[in-house]
């Protein structure tokens, strides 16, 4: 879910909200799906019940609404999963563009 308030987008998930008083707010488990999830959310064997480290809960926000976006642009995920065994994502890592057939 998408909430604009005031010209700001957030992303809103109900079911896996956090609270906290740290600044920056730091989480430890993946939430959502996993090809808008961010690489740091997602541990390299795939989605898990808890990350590998804690990260940025809001840096991760804005990684998933940029792929949210592109999304809506495409009407296509931009890869399957944000890993480098996935070949659009590593190449997206890498800067370049994929190569050979879809």
């Amino acid at each position: 879910n998408v909430l604009l308030l005031n010209g700001r987008a957030m992303l809103a998930d109900f079911g896996s909200s956090l609270r906290t008083s740290a600044r920056p707010a730091m989480a430890c488990f993946p939430s959502g799906s996993v090809s808008n999830a961010a690489p740091e959310v997602v541990p390299h064997t795939g989605f898990k019940a808890t990350s590998p480290a804690p990260y940025a809960a809001a840096s991760a926000d804005v990684w998933s609404l940029g792929v949210l976006l592109f999304v809506m642009v495409t009407g296509r995920p931009p890869w399957s999963a944000p890993v480098k065994s996935d070949r659009l994502f590593a190449a997206f890592a890498a800067g370049g563009e994929p190569q050979g057939p879809g």
